[in-house]
């Protein structure tokens, strides 16, 4: 599933936060991210088109394959 996410600093296209007592890991995969102002203060923000999932795949698995990895992450 996306969600529409929102960050105070520029966001990295992937977080992969390794689980090593399960051999897993999260993994957050990003695209779209643009910078906005926040209405009500002015200050810089960005969003971005998130999905989450959790894997046992590698870091340069997901890395090497980002737009398939992101499909699955929408769940369609």
């Amino acid at each position: 599933m996306i969600v529409k996410a929102y960050f105070t600093e520029n966001p990295k296209i992937m977080n992969y936060m390794p689980l090593p007592i399960i051999d897993k890991a999260d993994v957050w995969l990003r695209k779209n991210i643009t910078e906005t102002k926040d209405l009500e203060t002015g200050e810089t923000m960005y969003m971005a088109d998130e999905v989450y999932f959790r894997t046992s795949a590698t870091k340069e698995t997901i890395e090497n394959d980002f737009e398939t990895w992101y499909e699955k992450g929408r769940g369609e």
